[in-house]
Parts: structure tokens; sequence; C-alpha cells
């Protein structure tokens, strides 16, 4: 089992692709043994993908004391394999529209 204390998807985010899923994962300030998840803030008001993607999750809560969503380990775990699936997603998404203006053009 990884350490999850102070964590940053590291992953540099493709252009304009992938921004809306940067966030980090450290401890909870206030809640002991849980840890909170920061999505990035776009600007624009509305929630990111990674803030909907974690805010639907069961078990999860927003706390304002530490403006993050608190959860568990398991569930931080269970969070970043769906922002991995999800990125995954818009890449075969992204790989399948350049094949078709490909074959267009």
């Amino acid at each position: 089992m990884e350490n999850m204390t102070d964590r940053t998807n590291a992953t540099a985010p493709a252009p304009e692709l992938d921004a809306d899923l940067a966030y980090t994962i450290g401890p909870a300030g206030y809640a002991k043994g849980m840890l909170a998840v920061r999505p990035a803030v776009d600007g624009t008001g509305w929630k990111t993908l990674a803030a909907v993607i974690i805010s639907g999750m069961p078990g999860v809560r927003w706390t304002n004391r530490d403006r993050a969503y608190l959860c568990s380990p398991s569930r931080a775990r269970k969070f970043e394999q769906a922002v991995r699936e999800a990125r995954e997603q818009r890449a075969r998404a992204r790989a399948d529209e350049q094949a078709r203006e490909q074959a267009e053009g």
C-alpha cells in the first residue's frame, strides 16, 4: 500500500484536455484518519470534472473548514482510479476524433 499523504496528481495534463481533472490529496486537518481531496478550481464557478467525480461518491462529504472533500484512504484510491479511467476515456475519444478527421480529409 502506497503512502497517500500530500499527494498531487503529478502527471501533467494534456493541454486543454485534462485541466479539469487536476486535484491534490493530503491529510485532513480536522478529521482523524481521513484524507482531503481538493479539486483544482478553474475560475468559472462551475464544478470541474474531478469535483463532480468525488462529490458523487458515497461516503464523501464537503467541508468548508478544510475547503476539500473528506474521504477515507480507500475511497481516495477509488477516486484516483475513476480519474484515471476518465483520462483514458478522453484520450480514446480524442484519438477516435483524429482518426475520423484524417479519414474525411
